[in-house]
């Protein structure tokens, strides 16, 4: 008898999509390549042959890598932390995302200073309001105790609410 393919998901917080057919698929890069598959109009890879193997090797690095970045910063929407102070791994997962975001622009896009990037991207982030409405969403479920940095300081979230 074959499993429901939802029961197989690791049992911690991770993104599952069933789509339209039933067909339940567990991993976020999987979701991506299949929605790019299903609706090329909506243009989710770019149509240059090279710019695309980039932005597939950039995305695979990012969704496999960073661990320690993952470790010591993990995706909450409550608040910002005030006194964190990174590692040195941390600060080196960083740096490779900065240069992939430079090799990425310098290569297919505007010649833009990374740190420059960088501030542009997380503005942008922050103030759009798709991202906004997810975050609202998010922001409905709550934790006890609160499961990140709970010995750290903490600030109001950066940019709208």
């Amino acid at each position: 008898m074959a499993q429901d393919l939802a029961d197989l998901a690791p049992a911690r917080l991770v993104p599952v999509l069933r789509d339209s057919d039933g067909v339940v698929i567990g991993d976020s890069l999987a979701m991506a390549e299949t929605l790019a598959e299903r609706h090329p109009e909506a243009c989710l890879w770019p149509k240059g042959t090279a710019a695309r193997a980039f932005a597939r090797w950039m995305v695979a690095e990012m969704h496999s890598g960073f661990t320690e970045l993952r470790g010591e910063c993990p995706m909450q929407l409550q608040h910002q932390i005030t006194n964190f102070v990174p590692s040195q791994a941390v600060l080196n997962d960083l740096a490779r995302i900065e240069e992939l975001w430079s090799l990425a622009r310098n290569r297919f896009g505007a010649n833009v200073p990374v740190s420059d990037l960088a501030k542009s991207y997380v503005t942008t982030t922050l103030a759009d309001p798709e991202f906004r409405a997810w975050r609202t969403v998010g922001r409905k479920i709550s934790y006890e105790p609160f499961p990140y940095h709970a010995d750290k300081t903490t600030a109001p979230w950066p940019g709208p609410d």
